[in-house]
């Protein structure tokens, strides 16, 4: 038997959109946790996925146009509330894979480097 649990925390929420990016804490908007439990034969197994908006300081505010412009937020500060998201992944879960479902061709394409200045 198996089953999924999806959680919603109380840290930033938001609708997509509409929040984006980390506070100053390293919560970021739209997190979201998951964890499949799979039992077989008397053994259990648990996998746990996170995701949530790119833990840096920046927003994407909707308008009329169908890609909003990115707006980056305390640029010296980007690295510390990238640290801190980070830290608190690996206190919660262990070692963390990350994966990048950024669309690298579009407007987005800055948001990832910004964590390189």
């Amino acid at each position: 038997s198996s089953g999924i649990n999806a959680e919603w925390p109380l840290r930033p929420g938001g609708v997509r959109y509409f929040v984006r990016g980390a506070d100053d804490t390293g919560d970021v908007a739209n997190f979201v946790e998951t964890e499949q439990i799979v039992r077989c034969d008397g053994n259990i197994a648990s996998h746990v996925n996170t995701r949530g908006s790119i833990p840096l300081y920046w927003s994407q505010r909707s308008d009329i146009t169908y890609k909003p412009y990115i707006t980056f937020h305390s640029q010296n500060k980007q690295k510390e509330v990238f640290m801190k998201h980070m830290e608190r992944q690996v206190a919660l879960y262990g070692p963390n894979t990350m994966v990048s479902l950024i669309d690298d061709k579009g407007k987005k394409k800055k948001v990832p480097t910004a964590t390189l200045r």
